[in-house]
């Protein structure tokens, strides 16, 4: 029987609840899903109790409904402002064979690593050990003068954690699991040939950039932009002095693609019949050069900001995805063109869920249970065989 998941994302612009049942081959099947505007949880919105806890209960209640099963476990996903990344290398002088313990000790002073409150240590990737210079996977057994390795510390901002699950708890919903959303993409959403050779996820929500660079199976960056779909929305706003409303809806029909004609020239042969058609030429043209713009802003500093760290290829893979940019028609060879990089989009490859709009809350869903993302119980094997009973009578 096949197991019930729960993945709840606390996006910057919408809350979303998603309600799977993951098949034996690893794919999803999407059994409820609850999505909520809301005003985000960026800087000090996250501790506004009772707004966050009435859109996180619409949002269970539309998934619940949808699914027609009631909650009971979590995983949640945090998003880069309340999640970091740090490098830290350790080495110790042996001039001897390596034990199993000398390794253990070089992971725990690795692990050992001092944040200030509230910031807490959730995960360790362990990049290859370093023998005198020669990098290798199993050092055991092998004679070594110095033995060091590097690792990648997954960081997260301890009170915004307890808050969330707080809210949860006071539901009647166990968070199981907590996962950063760049490891989430990671796994769902990359080639294991993407993680290895090198590959930035460019992640635009509505009001904020989250930036993930992987290479050698590992995280090697976390950063984020304050830079979103929000920003697009006012530069059409203030450009075209339209309501803020009217901006959101104008700037989805924006198209990126270069459609094999200029506008002039299209405006030119419309002017001839109908002047109505040629201002609304103009006025498509205008708001095109203010979305390619604030685009254009944000993709070069996404890029700018990682490659900032040394560590970032030329050759290196981009994927694009999130709601802010990714909806775009011909945002994919807007970008290549923009970054002079090859660009895809990182979509969910699940029917129902086949927008990069909600490829955070598809990522959560996969989350590995073996690395402790969940834990599985017997209520959720109780609900997944009641559903099928529904589902056959």
């Amino acid at each position: 029987m096949s197991r019930i998941y729960t993945a709840i994302e606390f996006g910057t612009t919408k809350l979303t609840v998603l309600i799977s049942r993951r098949r034996k081959s690893g794919s999803l099947e999407i059994l409820g899903l609850g999505n909520v505007s809301y005003s985000g949880i960026q800087g000090e919105n996250w501790k506004h109790a009772d707004s966050i806890r009435s859109v996180l209960l619409k949002a269970v209640e539309q998934a619940q409904d949808s699914a027609g099963l009631k909650v009971r476990h979590c995983v949640i996903g945090i998003p880069n402002e309340f999640c970091g990344l740090i490098r830290n290398y350790r080495e110790l002088a042996l001039e001897r064979e390596v034990s199993r313990q000398d390794v253990e000790d070089l992971r725990q002073t690795i692990e050992d690593y001092p944040l200030p409150d509230p910031w807490e240590v959730s995960g360790v990737y362990y990049g290859y050990f370093n023998a005198d210079g020669q990098a290798i996977t199993g050092p055991i057994g092998m004679h070594a003068g110095i033995l060091g390795v590097e690792a990648s510390l997954i960081c997260m901002h301890g009170k915004f954690v307890s808050q969330l699950t707080k809210y949860l708890e006071e539901l009647n919903i166990a968070v199981d699991g907590v996962v950063s959303i760049p490891v989430a993409y990671s796994r769902a959403l990359l080639t294991p040939e993407e993680t290895d050779s090198g590959a930035l996820i460019i992640d635009v929500g509505g009001h904020s950039t989250d930036i993930a660079y992987f290479k050698d199976g590992r995280p090697l960056i976390f950063d984020w932009l304050p830079l979103g779909g929000k920003h697009i929305s006012q530069d059409v706003e203030k450009g075209m002095s339209i309501p803020f409303s009217e901006a959101e809806r104008l700037k989805k029909k924006c198209s990126l693609a270069d459609d094999g004609k200029t506008q002039a020239d299209g405006a030119r042969s419309m002017t001839e019949t109908d002047q109505a058609a040629d201002e609304e030429a103009g006025r498509t043209a205008f708001l095109k050069q203010i979305v390619e713009a604030r685009v254009e802003e944000i993709l070069t500093l996404s890029v700018k900001k990682a490659a900032a760290s040394g560590l970032i290829d030329r050759d290196c893979s981009i994927v694009l995805t999130g709601g802010g940019l990714a909806m775009y028609k011909g945002i994919r060879e807007f970008s290549t063109e923009v970054l002079d990089m090859p660009v895809r989009l990182g979509v969910p490859d699940v029917v129902g869920l086949a927008s990069p709009v909600l490829a955070s809350v598809y990522s959560l869903a996969l989350a590995d249970p073996s690395r402790g993302f969940r834990r599985f119980y017997i209520r959720d094997y109780i609900d997944s065989m009641l559903l099928d009973i529904k589902r056959r009578f």
